[in-house]
């Protein structure tokens, strides 16, 4: 048995077949063709809110985190606006994380 394969392996012939020796590129080729036209449209900055929008039931947007969130103004004080977030959570906030919400289209 040990003859025969000698014999194969100094013809140039594999006895097993190798399932690790396969040509494999180093990097993925994509198609992907990427438009510039549908990239991301800036939109205008939001309103900042005027004296006559400050009551209650103007639709909002609200600046919780790093993300504005919709929401509608529930109360006006002295030391805060309360909004009524679309998820149901009431929120005292200053005058400063509030945005006039876009109309949707």
């Amino acid at each position: 048995m040990a003859e025969k394969r000698k014999e194969l392996k100094a013809a140039g012939a594999d006895v097993k077949p190798s399932y690790k020796k396969k040509e494999v590129p180093k990097f993925k080729t994509t198609t992907k063709v990427v438009n510039k036209e549908q990239a991301k449209v800036k939109q205008p900055p939001a309103e900042r809110l005027e004296r006559e929008h400050i009551v209650p039931g103007t639709a909002v947007t609200v600046k919780i985190g790093k993300s504005p969130m919709p929401a509608t103004i529930t109360d006006v004080s002295k030391d805060g606006i309360q909004v009524q977030l679309d998820t149901g959570m009431v929120v005292k906030v200053q005058l400063e994380n509030l945005r006039l919400a876009r109309s949707k289209r």
